[in-house]
């Protein structure tokens, strides 16, 4: 459920609040294979109607796909372009979850926009070159910083990511981190527990840890984002 926070910064651009209510609940939706596609949460729940607020904290894939389909799934990719994600992203719903294979440094580019107010700024993995005596030879000016994300919309996501960590999926953060610094972010952990993820940000960092193996299997049972990504 990486990409989420997309489907949910869509939503709340084109005019849904954070404080309406969207169901958590069994849907079913046809692809254009002919099969159908049914979403479901990591506790195998739905929980009924909650505020678009909650079902991000409370991770609830059913409501980001009808956010995403609700919204246009073709807009929610957009935003995830334009916030860093290069790889291609899948077709159909399960887009609006993160469903396609994501390299972990766009999840981190991609999460910095809500940290940075709207702004996405480009990974750079050569800050600087130094010779032996230290003078710098080679110093690469980063590009600047593009809009990506209404700055109003990004400071409710973030808000909203905080919540994640105070209440919901990421609370053993805050075993880690004393409460006097502000944390918000994601969980994510695939169907079959092969892969799981935490993208957190603070005001000064974004961070992104990604657990799994280099051929997908299930971690363990029960793997989750929340439990084993969230507190390294």
């Amino acid at each position: 459920a990486s990409l989420t926070p997309c489907a949910h910064a869509q939503a709340l651009a084109q005019g849904l609040a954070p404080n309406a209510r969207v169901a958590d609940t069994a849907v079913r939706l046809r692809l254009e294979t002919g099969q159908w596609y049914a979403p479901g949460n990591a506790d195998n729940a739905f929980l009924g109607a909650l505020t678009l607020r909650e079902a991000l904290v409370r991770s609830r894939n059913p409501v980001a796909v009808q956010l995403g389909v609700a919204v246009g799934l073709d807009s929610v990719a957009a935003l995830a372009r334009r916030a860093g994600v290069r790889t291609p992203l899948a077709p159909g719903p399960a887009s609006a979850l993160g469903a396609s294979v994501v390299q972990p440094l766009d999840f981190v580019a991609a999460y910095a926009v809500f940290d940075n107010g709207g702004l996405a700024v480009e990974p750079q993995l050569l800050l600087r070159v130094e010779e032996r005596g230290g003078r710098t030879v080679l110093a690469p000016t980063p590009p600047a910083p593009r809009p990506a994300l209404d700055p109003r919309v990004a400071f409710i996501v973030r808000d909203m990511l905080r919540d994640v960590v105070a209440r919901g999926t990421a609370t053993s953060v805050r075993r880690v981190l004393p409460e006097r610094i502000p944390v918000a972010g994601k969980t994510g952990t695939t169907n079959d527990n092969a892969d799981v993820w935490f993208v957190g940000m603070t005001p000064e960092l974004v961070a992104g840890v990604w657990l799994g193996f280099a051929t997908p299997a299930p971690i363990a049972p029960g793997a989750a984002g929340g439990t084993l990504a969230a507190p390294i």
